[in-house]
């Protein structure tokens, strides 16, 4: 039979599987890809645009849509642990993992381009790659445990590599990051750098609470945070020094006995309200003006692992843990955190949905302009495209099962009931 439901999709039962036409072209849904069983029989679409499927050995299910799409799997990548992900500015996905980058080439993309592509993914085959990171120009950054440590990658295709040669503590580079006024950061488990005309400039030893660096940001104020693996957090004021150096300055650490939630910080965000956030081994901590604030009552995680906070361009927020995904309000979310209390209007997602693998510590995920969400997972990319998820608008039902009146309770039945003066 063949069915068109309300998302425009064309599907087939056939007795290879449950085939989907789409604007993309034909996918053919059997055993490899979650469905019980392939003999498809019949078809029939619920009010709510759930799309139910008979099969002739393993009964009725339902094929909804889910808020997740399995990357890896839809383009039949291998699956592994992916430590960051990146839509890079010509609409190429890339993502990295301890056997070196893969990229699903844009069809928009010049073939000469394309080539390119391809040269750096062999370069890059077998090594353990922390970050891939995108400047504005275009400019690609690999973090990666090699002798080549940071590995530039130009839009002209030229290569630099910055490492223990030029100046870097060692050679394990976990990631890059870029501040606001152009200086280049590099946290490596040695400790931490910034490269600036063609020099690499350590952070004095003995300053940082801990050399192995998991993340890093200049807030709206110019002060540098620096999250550590184990240390805790480190505030530095940045200054401009002699000639080209610059003057960093310690100002204070934070760890989980002065505030901190948790002393191995995953990341540092800020979002668009000038809120600091850090995900950390033990929960997740807003800094606001001046003081630490917990936001395990919030969303009920105490002492639960918080590997990052995503702010979208909505007000919204997303939450990651290694199994569940929280969707907030950031107005709302803080207000909660602030009160200590539950946060009421929290979106919660998990495999249920589409997440094929758990979140993955020290991760990068990448949040486009439109609000599509790629996750590094222990299993491949998870893709969160709002634009592509319908919204089910249809009033759920509601049954009043039993009425109390005065303390005494009525068995609620169609024909209703009668209640004695007395």
């Amino acid at each position: 039979g063949f069915i068109r439901p309300k998302n425009g999709n064309l599907f087939v039962a056939s007795y290879k599987g449950l085939g989907r036409f789409s604007e993309t072209g034909f996918e053919l849904f059997s055993e490899k890809k979650g469905l019980p069983d392939k003999l498809v029989s019949a078809l029939c679409e619920d009010k709510e645009g759930n799309l139910w499927v008979a099969m002739k050995n393993a009964g009725v299910g339902k094929f909804s849509r889910r808020k997740f799409l399995n990357i890896t799997r839809a383009a039949d990548l291998p699956v592994e642990s992916i430590h960051s992900v990146l839509e890079d500015l010509g609409g190429n996905i890339w993502s990295t993992s301890d056997n070196g980058v893969t990229c699903l080439i844009d069809s928009r993309t010049s073939e000469d381009r394309a080539r390119v592509i391809q040269d750096i993914v062999k370069k890059l085959k077998g090594m353990r790659v922390r970050q891939i990171r995108e400047d504005a120009d275009g400019t690609l950054f690999f973090a990666t445990y090699s002798d080549s440590a940071l590995i530039i990658f130009r839009m002209d295709g030229s290569i630099e590599a910055i490492n223990k040669e030029k100046g870097l503590a060692n050679n394990r580079v976990r990631f890059s990051y870029r501040d606001a006024t152009g200086i280049l950061w590099i946290g490596t488990t040695a400790g931490l750098a910034y490269y600036a005309d063609g020099k690499v400039n350590m952070i004095q030893d003995g300053v940082l609470p801990n050399s192995f660096i998991l993340s890093a940001l200049r807030d709206h104020k110019g002060f540098l945070w620096v999250g550590t693996d184990g240390g805790g957090l480190a505030k530095f004021r940045v200054e401009d020094g002699d000639g080209l150096k610059l003057k960093i300055t310690l100002e204070r650490v934070f760890n989980n006995e002065n505030g901190l939630d948790g002393n191995i910080v995953f990341k540092i965000v800020e979002d668009a309200y000038d809120n600091l956030w850090l995900a950390t081994s033990t929960g997740l901590s807003l800094y606001r003006e001046g003081d630490f604030y917990s936001a395990s009552v919030a969303i009920d995680s105490e002492n639960k692992q918080i590997f990052n906070i995503i702010p979208d361009s909505t007000g919204h927020a997303w939450i990651l843990t290694p199994r569940d995904f929280y969707f907030v309000s950031i107005d709302s979310f803080v207000q909660a955190i602030e009160d200590n209390r539950l946060l009421e209007d929290v979106v919660s997602y998990n495999k249920l949905d589409g997440i094929s693998g758990q979140a993955v510590a020290n991760s990068w995920p990448c949040l486009t302009e439109s609000n599509k969400l790629f996750i590094p997972t222990s299993k491949g990319v998870a893709l969160c495209d709002p634009l592509s998820t319908g919204n089910n608008y249809l009033p759920p039902p509601v049954v009043i099962e039993r009425v109390v009146i005065d303390g005494r309770s009525f068995e609620a039945i169609w024909d209703g009931f009668t209640v004695s003066p007395t």
